[in-house]
């Protein structure tokens, strides 16, 4: 039986894939964890090792790792990178799934934002985006979210071994669209709706397009890869294509009321802050100290998600296409399965 190794299987995305897996019954599976879910193999690491890695590898006769660790910043991301290095040693090691799951982290924009934030380099980069429309310059290059280059780095490490790797896009998690009843473990702030209050926010027009994919169909689709003879480089999942406005658009026709909605302008989200939806004041409150980078990473995002990061679907083959079988939830059908009380 093929050993599948999940990395970060306690997380919030983690622990869905090592279900979808175990639910497969072909594959023997081994996760990194420090505390064991219930049917699993565990086995602790240390990711600042890289013999130790590989040793751990070589010894469970691992043949692929998925991994679901945070690679946002730094020194979560050497966790991953460490990973890859020490499956390209193994030899045993064919396949590679990196934590992607997003975005296009390597797309061209019609802006810079760097992260960490200042009012000097914010004001800066506006400077430049309009400097160059005004100009017809060329437009400089941007990853359009915080921790981007972290992932290049990692896609850049992996395309130097001679492990058979896949990257696979899924947009925005639609998890968040069902909150505060979302289906799934997946925790966070609430994103373009606020259902209870009926409150809607547009980033910029709100008739940018964007994939979003439920957690869980994500889970089920990697999964159902691992069967696949060949992997290609990248995939693009799509669980739904839909743009803010038709969002807001679903909310209401599903709850039957009229929302309250707010437009962020892209000059507001360059300058790192955007309208906040009242359970997300809340939850904030928890994080005082994060307060102001958590909005400023928000903002970020949603520049992103206007500028198109995150309509991944043309980027890549169809994972969809490639797994007939299977099907992915749609907006509106998961509104209504979240908030079937409301109607």
């Amino acid at each position: 039986m093929v050993v599948v190794a999940v990395a970060g299987g306690q997380g919030d995305l983690g622990q869905q894939i090592c279900k979808a897996i175990q639910a497969t019954g072909k594959y023997e599976l081994i996760d990194s964890l420090s505390k064991p879910l219930v049917g699993f193999q565990v086995v602790e690491v240390d990711y600042d090792s890289i013999k130790s890695l590989t040793q751990t590898l070589v010894d469970h006769d691992v043949h692929t790792i998925i991994s679901a660790l945070a690679v946002h910043w730094e020194s979560a991301s050497t966790n991953q990178l460490n990973l890859i290095k020490a499956a390209a040693e193994s030899r045993v090691v064919k396949r590679f799934m990196p934590s992607e799951f997003s975005g296009n982290y390597t797309l061209p924009h019609e802006f810079v934002v760097l992260f960490p934030y200042s009012p000097q380099i914010l004001q800066q980069n506006m400077e430049t985006f309009y400097s160059c429309s005004l100009h017809n310059r060329p437009k400089p290059r941007n990853l359009p979210m915080p921790g981007a280059a972290e992932f290049v780095k990692n896609q850049q490490l992996l395309a130097s071994t001679k492990l058979e790797y896949t990257i696979v896009m899924t947009g925005m998690f639609m998890d968040y669209f069902g909150m505060p009843n979302q289906t799934t473990p997946m925790r966070g702030l609430y994103h373009i709706i606020d259902v209870p209050n009926g409150r809607g926010l547009l980033p910029g027009t709100g008739m940018t397009k964007a994939v979003y994919t439920m957690t869980s169909d994500i889970a089920v689709y990697v999964a159902a890869a691992l069967a696949l003879e060949k992997w290609e480089r990248v995939y693009h999942l799509v669980g739904d294509i839909i743009s803010p406005v038709e969002v807001i658009a679903a909310a209401e026709r599903v709850t039957g009321k009229k929302f309250h909605v707010t437009e962020d302008s892209m000059e507001t989200m360059l300058q790192g802050t955007m309208t906040i939806l009242p359970p997300n004041e809340e939850l904030l409150k928890a994080w005082p100290d994060a307060r102001e980078e958590t909005i400023k990473v928000m903002a970020l995002i949603n520049v992103g998600l206007e500028r198109g990061a995150f309509n991944v679907s043309q980027y890549g083959a169809s994972l969809n296409d490639a797994l007939p079988h299977l099907r992915t939830m749609k907006t509106e059908e998961y509104l209504i399965y979240a908030f079937k009380e409301a109607r």
